[in-house]
């Protein structure tokens, strides 16, 4: 470590450069590889039939239900009502309306309509399942939920409300989208505001969030490649971000107090660098390494949706330690 951090420093430029390259070259890795993204399988044989439905290349079953019943906790049950029925009724004929957007709809007004009826009979449910391949089930669910959002408003005296696979997913992007928001103007604006408070400068605050930044940006860069072969969900982005930052941070800081104590000390410049770099550098190379082994375990669990995980974790403090 004290031999690297000393080529650093009598090669000021060739470090900082290569560092921004190698970023670079790691946001521009996934437009080396094309071709269709790697998906998660479920474990046992609920993943076996995944993939029997993949093979016909139709789409995997995406299906959601919409709940219909008063808002009223004493209201009108579904069974007794031509208001809600008609709301239900109503709801199949926009779905169906949609053309190749939705297909197999359940409903109480279908066949075998009672399954649809729940046994108090105050709600009643329509199901329905997304058509087509996967490039279009976004657009096949915005269609569904335009249809649900108009019989909505010409209803707005009843609980109409839409849950299922794709929902969850929305929900679930709209969370991190939310988490990016945050972090972009909440949270690294307040962490290089303390920054600038305990260090009384702002080159000093700003290395650690340079370093962060460049690693979580060159992160996902690489993950648009790995997820070419293992299966990336949308939690791993907010994962990268919160373990990047926190890593990239604290792995700066680590260097800065203790070059800082050094220099205190009575050393100059370089023989501080190299005492940091033989105590606090081991240890981030240490801290990171472990990091990196541990998150490992993940992958003994089998499940797919862990190896994205692992693989932006392993990443984000890759580079960071690098860094």
């Amino acid at each position: 470590m004290e031999s690297v951090a000393g080529w650093s420093v009598r090669h000021k430029a060739r470090a900082i450069t290569g560092w921004l390259v190698l970023v670079v070259v790691a946001i521009m890795s996934s437009a080396l590889i094309s071709g269709p993204e790697a998906r998660s399988l479920d474990p046992g044989d609920a993943g076996k039939a995944q993939q029997i439905v993949r093979t016909e290349d139709n789409g995997d079953s995406v299906r959601e239900s919409v709940l219909l019943q008063s808002r009223e906790d004493e209201g009108p049950k579904f069974t007794e009502s031509p208001e809600l029925q008609g709301a239900a009724e109503e709801l199949v004929d926009k779905l169906r309306g949609t053309g190749d957007a939705v297909r197999d709809i359940g409903s109480p007004a279908g066949t075998d309509g009672e399954r649809w009826v729940s046994e108090d009979g105050r709600s009643g449910l329509v199901t329905f399942e997304l058509d087509g391949p996967i490039e279009k089930q976004k657009e096949n669910y915005n269609e569904a939920v335009a249809a649900l959002k108009e019989v909505q408003d010409n209803n707005p005296d009843l609980r109409i409300v839409q849950a299922g696979d794709r929902s969850l997913n929305a929900v679930v992007d709209d969370a991190i989208k939310d988490d990016f928001a945050k972090a972009e103007f909440t949270s690294l604006p307040l962490t290089l505001v303390i920054l600038l408070v305990v260090f009384g400068s702002l080159i000093a605050a700003g290395i650690p969030l340079l370093l962060a930044a460049t690693a979580v940006i060159g992160t996902f860069g690489l993950l648009q490649t790995v997820g070419q072969f293992v299966p990336v969900n949308s939690a791993a982005s907010s994962i990268v971000l919160l373990i990047g930052m926190a890593v990239g941070i604290d792995y700066s800081l680590f260097y800065l107090r203790r070059e800082r104590e050094e220099r205190i000390a009575g050393r100059d410049t370089q023989d501080a660098l190299a005492m940091t770099a033989r105590t606090s550098g081991h240890a981030v190379v240490v801290s990171g390494l472990t990091v990196m082994v541990c998150v490992c375990g993940l992958l003994f669990s089998g499940l797919d949706v862990f190896k994205g995980l692992t693989a932006g974790t392993v990443i984000v403090v890759g580079l960071t330690v690098l860094g």
